[in-house]
């Protein structure tokens, strides 16, 4: 963390400062002064709870907590945060990855008996185990702010396919968290349960297969700002 008073020994009246600093046509620009009236003019890049983060003209970058400074400027920052809040996301401000996961299992284990006839006609009698295996197979959610301000008012939808869906997949939502600039958040799908027997010393092939895809759209408020699928091929094949 710094503070204005920190950087007081590089800091210009601001007229001088004015005919320094070169112009600054990618973003919005803030003179900010501390409550020992020292003044600097920067970069916003974001304001996150009590902390702005700044660029200088320099091109360094600081977290300045706003406390350090005048009502005036922290009003100010507080209102660039409010605007920038209220535009729209810019494209690919959002990535989704999806991982395929096995959530959960669990396993039975029954005494089955048999009889077995020989070719001499006799019977030979025992039992044999059967092993279930019911597990619980869905999708991870890697959701990424790719911005530098915090994004908040997300929420996630989705659709899971498998490949012996008998009734059309219905569309399911999850509530995003406020994401940091540059923070990622896990979401979990339902899970959907896949069960397979065998005998026990016979070989068992995993059921997480079954699970043919997923379709996820990410929204802000009513917008739409992020839609994927894994694999890809979901969109063309099924709808929405």
């Amino acid at each position: 963390m710094v503070t204005l008073t920190s950087l007081a020994s590089r800091f210009l009246p601001i007229p001088a400062l004015l005919l320094l600093l070169p112009a600054v046509c990618a973003a919005e620009t803030l003179t900010l002064t501390d409550k020992q009236d020292r003044s600097i003019k920067v970069n916003v890049l974001s304001v996150e709870g009590d902390t702005a983060k700044i660029k200088r003209d320099d091109g360094r970058q600081f977290d300045l907590p706003l406390a350090s400074l005048s009502e005036t400027s922290q009003s100010a920052l507080r209102d660039w945060a409010k605007r920038e809040a209220e535009k729209p996301l810019p494209p690919n401000a959002i990535e989704v990855i999806a991982g395929r996961t096995k959530f959960d299992s669990d396993k039975t284990e029954t005494r089955v008996p048999y009889n077995t006839i020989n070719i001499d006609g006799t019977v030979d009698r025992g039992t044999r185990i059967r092993v279930k295996i019911n597990e619980q197979w869905g999708y991870s959610l890697t959701v990424t702010n790719r911005t530098l301000a915090p994004i908040d008012g997300l929420r996630a939808e989705y659709k899971l396919f498998t490949e012996s869906v008998i009734e059309e997949a219905v569309v399911q939502k999850l509530s995003i968290p406020t994401l940091k600039a540059r923070e990622q958040t896990v979401l979990k799908t339902s899970s959907v349960t896949f069960s397979k027997s065998h005998y026990r010393g016979e070989s068992v092939k995993p059921v997480g297969g079954q699970l043919q895809g997923v379709w996820v759209r990410i929204y802000k408020g009513d917008t739409l700002v992020h839609e994927s699928s894994t694999p890809e091929s979901i969109r063309l094949k099924q709808k929405w």
